[in-house]
């Protein structure tokens, strides 16, 4: 098989709702390597929103993967969950920005740099 185009890229992904999932979604159909970070307090929202299997949605547990439309937005990704309210969860972020190439967030205006990770912290 030939090699893709970004074959090789790192790409540490803190990405909700479909501007950021939708390029990060790109990175992988090119070849980059996507690590998705989540947090059990704040799921990507596509792991509730439909389609789902038989038209039934689970009872409210976003870690049920049910939802269609977790499957479609994050194809060919990685997924971690971290709690970035706890010290440690950070240091692993900050080690984890340290192997990427590459970290998109998609957060309103510095979100990252409140919560520790903003781009001073991970350049």
């Amino acid at each position: 098989m030939a090699e893709r185009l970004l074959e090789g890229l790192r790409v540490l992904d803190f990405t909700t709702v479909i501007a950021g999932p939708f390029i990060t979604k790109m990175l992988t159909a090119y070849g980059a390597q996507v690590l998705k970070v989540e947090s059990r307090e704040r799921p990507g929202l596509f792991r509730r929103a439909g389609p789902y299997r038989d038209d039934h949605p689970a009872p409210f547990n976003p870690w049920m993967n049910r939802g269609g439309g977790f499957g479609f937005w994050n194809t060919g990704k990685l997924s971690l969950c971290l709690n970035l309210a706890d010290p440690r969860g950070l240091e692993i972020a900050r080690r984890l920005a340290a192997w990427a190439d590459v970290v998109v967030e998609n957060f309103a205006g510095g979100v990252m740099k409140r919560m520790g990770l903003g781009y001073e912290v991970l350049r």
